[in-house]
């Protein structure tokens, strides 16, 4: 009887249902996967699970140096599965100059996995290859082994078929792509990479010489990669029968377009099960291959897994432990209190990070959201209160892993797909319980997150078909082996992808792998160059599975229409062909109820239909909706008449509209509120309030005569106002992170004090403080066709004999000064109209001296930015006005920003349809 093994469970059912499809029921009692080869002759052994082996390799590296820690568990196992693989040992290791902390690891590895009663998969099957040399009942039922398409093996997998082969009566047949052999035991290295990567006589060749091609792209097969001289011209070009190569505008495009295909093939009587969809980064297409090929009625059928961290619980559950011990950001925080997995949810009428954000919530460092909720009387109070416990009750507690599983465990509403991979995820933290005892919970989520990475779950279909319907099976090439399909379909051949970036392992590099190879021979460790020789194989496989035509394709750009370029595997192809075989997909017939609205949109727009066709097509909100859209920027254009000029205007409202006109809009005539976001700085408003209540109380006072007097009363009243936030951090409207505070609170009082300093000269000067006007608002007053009014924030007078002899005004910016920032204020509105405004409500005459300063509370070192004003600077102003007023009459308010690099920080951009136009 033979004996045959496969790679994985889904290459053997594929051979499994071709037999019974051709001869009825067939019973598999003789094949085997090689985990369960080795299973058979290994039965006294346990195999330590993923989250077991991480675990261990988690103790093991408690003791290994700081750099190795940063590499994290991951790392750490994949170097220890390669040394086991090769079955390397600890003492071959401390004879290389670098390896001693390598090797200390791998036996502290080793002898946790003793300590435990566990085996590395990688040890078990060196045992199980011993095993077969020493004699086993089991192998002695087979008189033949057939290995199918296995090529790729690690040396502990190799050598337990070698000895196979050497131990069954009849040897071993190899199936391999086109080509099948009997093979001794000696001869099997030669159908396998493993003296394709060790011979250095074959370096220089891309395939292997167990390849061989066939198919109607046999002869391009033959073809690739091989470099003749220019003048040969012996040999005629391939067939181009076999191969397209399709560009699309996008990854979704793309999948549209191979879709399209399949239904065409399907409806001229194709078997869904002779049409494969190869995919090289499934992550990348397996959800968009769902949703297309659901949306064409395509049966489709995934042999490929997906990490449990992808499925949508897991990651939310991966998440709300990254909460416990991080510093809880607002997004994260607010993200994880509005999932819809969270229980006991939040009502949707709640916006979490809305609130949050309100409040002034940046994380936990800088104050805990409860407490700044409470601040605000908001209701959701008791809900963070809750929520921060619960996780900092997690944060200090340690338990064994089933404990923290048991605490954290989802409630009843998950979906059976979340429900099936939280089981998985559980069941492994049960298997690590018994050998960790009671862990933190530091400890407890660095190996449930890379448990999450390593473990898979089948990947199942939204628009699953029936029970024994064909299906299209989407594969990774390494599925592919012996398998061949009619119709071959490979997306995403594009730079970067395919051929794929292989990382090098930091805890094992390439030049201690070569090393320690030298000792090892004939076991190898695998570099980085011997799994960069494996890419081509993916090309070939693809090429070689396709009996009638393999059709390659890539997008051409992203979603944010960044160019993306073909695979340099595209270039190679198109080098043996005299015309380019790259094409774009024929457009087709509408094929569901999305497209066929797609295109009468299209055919509206292209006007081949009229307006009321297009109503009929699509009905009336989408003709609404497109109406509105169709004007882009102009929408703002709302025309004369709806806005009118009778209200009074603000120096701010002046400045907008000198600025953009659609920020002027936006924010005085709709009232939209700018979203002032407090992170990695304390918002301007929040200094700007304080001050202005600073100075105001400082001159509601007569001004001392001296600097040192002035000095001492503006230092008692600063004191005083920034106390609440020294103490507490409570700021006027918010709380202020301390850090944040130790920075600007020492820019604000030396501006405050270097202010005092001049307010003495200004009074030695004459001036005086207008009470009446501190902080409060000027008479309004008419200029330029419009009225004005504003409110400054300090108006001072001198008067000789009497007579009104000068007025200065005061207003204070939370800027630095820079070329920018002087020329802002050389254009503002803002000194021009509250001196205007005072010498009207003062009645000063022709020639009254005006000076107006801006106090840069952010510039202490030169904090005062002074502008003269005089009836010159009147009347340019009052025929800037008109004309800005002339502009909101007209409603010509769309978007015309006066420098456009400043849209890119404005908080109107998304609503304007300028920005990124």
């Amino acid at each position: 009887m033979d004996l045959h093994v496969y790679r994985s469970v889904e290459d053997r059912w594929s051979d499994l249902r071709g037999a019974a499809r051709d001869h009825g029921a067939v019973l598999g009692t003789n094949t085997f996967t090689l985990d369960e080869v080795v299973e058979r002759l290994t039965p006294d052994l346990e195999s330590a699970t993923p989250a077991q082996r991480l675990a261990l390799v988690e103790r093991a590296m408690r003791a290994a140096p700081d750099r190795w820690k940063v590499a994290g568990l991951g790392q750490a196992l994949d170097a220890l599965s390669a040394l086991k693989a090769a079955g390397a040992h600890g003492f071959e290791l401390r004879e290389l100059d670098a390896g001693s902390s390598l090797a200390d690891l791998l036996d502290r590895y080793t002898e946790s996995l003793s300590a435990a009663q566990l085996t590395d998969p990688k040890d078990r099957c060196w045992i199980a290859a011993q095993r077969i040399v020493g004699g086993s009942d089991w192998v002695r039922h087979f008189d033949r082994i057939v290995v199918h398409a296995i090529y790729d093996l690690a040396d502990c997998e190799f050598a337990l078929i070698h000895n196979l082969i050497a131990a069954l009566p009849e040897g071993g047949t190899v199936l391999l792509f086109n080509t099948t052999a009997n093979v001794k035991p000696t001869q099997f290295a030669e159908w396998t990479w493993k003296r394709f990567l060790e011979d250095e006589s074959l370096a220089d060749k891309t395939f292997p010489e167990f390849f061989r091609p066939g198919g109607p792209n046999r002869d391009l097969l033959e073809r690739l990669f091989v470099w003749e001289d220019e003048g040969d011209s012996s040999r005629s070009g391939p067939a181009r029968s076999g191969l397209r190569i399709l560009e699309s505008r996008g990854r979704y495009a793309e999948i549209e377009a191979i879709g399209a295909e399949i239904q065409d093939l399907l409806g001229r009587g194709a078997q869904a099960d002779e049409i494969a969809m190869v995919v090289r980064h499934i992550d990348a297409y397996g959800e968009i291959i769902d949703d297309v090929f659901g949306r064409y009625g395509i049966p489709v059928g995934f042999e490929t897994g997906v990490p449990l961290i992808r499925v949508p619980f897991i990651k939310y559950w991966i998440a709300l432990l990254d909460l416990v011990s991080s510093e809880r950001p607002r997004h994260a925080l607010a993200r994880a209190l509005a999932s819809a997995y969270r229980e006991p949810r939040l009502s949707p009428e709640f916006d979490v990070e809305g609130m949050l954000l309100h409040i002034g919530y940046i994380d936990r460092r800088h104050l805990a959201a409860s407490a700044l909720a409470a601040r605000h009387n908001s209701p959701l109070v008791p809900e963070l209160a809750r929520f921060e416990a619960l996780l900092d009750g997690f944060e200090t507690a340690v338990r064994p892993p089933e404990a923290f599983m048991n605490d954290l465990a989802p409630g009843p509403s998950l979906t059976s797909r979340d429900r099936q991979a939280w089981e998985i995820l559980a069941e492994e933290i049960r298997a690590i319980s018994r050998i960790t005892g009671p862990m933190a919970f530091a400890g407890f989520r660095r190996i449930v997150s890379e448990t999450a990475g390593l473990r898979t779950i089948s990947r199942f279909s939204s628009h699953s078909a029936p029970p024994g319907v064909p299906r299209v099976a989407v594969l990774r090439p390494a599925a592919l082996g012996r398998r061949s399909f009619s119709w071959v379909f490979a997306p995403g051949f594009a730079d970067g992808e395919i051929p794929s970036r292989v990382s090098a392992t930091a805890l094992l590099p390439d030049d201690l792998a070569e090393s320690l190879n030298r000792k090892l021979r004939p076991r190898r460790l695998r570099t980085l160059r011997d799994r960069n020789r494996a890419e081509p194989l993916y090309l070939f496989m693809i090429l070689d599975a396709a009996s009638r035509q393999a059709t390659l394709s890539f997008p051409s750009s992203t979603l944010e229409g960044e160019t993306i370029y073909p695979s340099i595997y595209i270039a190679e192809l198109l080098r043996h062909f005299d015309t380019s075989l790259v094409e774009t997909p024929r457009k087709r017939p509408p094929r569901e109820i999305g497209e066929r609205m797609r295109a009468a949109a299209a055919a509206w727009r292209d006007e081949l239909l009229d307006d009321e066709q297009a109503r009929a097509l699509l009905g009336d909100d989408v003709i609404r909706r497109a109406g509105v859209e169709r004007r882009g920027s102009g929408r703002a254009a709302v025309g004369a008449g709806i806005f009118n000029d009778e209200d009074v205007w603000s120096p701010s409202a002046l400045n907008a509209l000198v600025q953009c006109p659609f920020i002027y809009m936006a924010r005085h005539r709709l009232k939209l509120k700018e979203a002032e976001t407090p992170d990695f700085d304390i918002p301007p408003m929040e200094v700007g309030t304080l001050a202005h209540r600073i100075l105001r109380e400082f001159y509601s006072q007569p001004i001392p005569e001296s600097e040192e007097e002035a000095a001492t009363r503006m230092d008692d009243i600063v004191r005083r106002h920034l106390s609440p936030i020294d103490i507490e951090g409570r700021g006027p409207r918010m709380a202020i992170d301390p850090a944040l505070w130790k920075i600007r609170r020492p820019q604000l009082v030396r501006a405050l004090m270097t202010w005092a300093a001049f307010a003495v000269r200004d009074a030695k000067d004459g001036y005086e403080t207008l009470p009446q006007y501190l902080d409060s608002p000027l008479p309004p007053a008419p200029m330029g066709g419009i009225t004005l009014g504003g409110r400054p924030d300090h108006v001072a007078i001198r008067r000789v004999n009497g007579e009104l002899n000068g007025i200065r005004i005061d207003d204070f910016k939370y800027s630095a000064l820079s070329g920018y920032t002087a020329k802002q204020l050389e254009q503002s509105f803002q000194i021009p109209v509250y001196a205007f405004l005072a010498a009207r409500a003062l009645n000063a005459e022709r020639g009254v001296a005006m000076e107006g300063r801006y106090l840069l509370l952010r510039s202490p070192s030169s904090p005062i930015s002074n502008r003269a004003v005089d009836e010159n600077v009147f009347e340019e102003t009052s025929t800037r006005i008109e004309q800005l007023a002339e502009t909101v009459r007209k409603g010509a308010l769309a978007p015309n920003p006066s420098d456009t690099q400043e849209c890119g920080a404005c908080s109107y951009r998304r609503l304007c349809r300028l920005y990124g136009s």
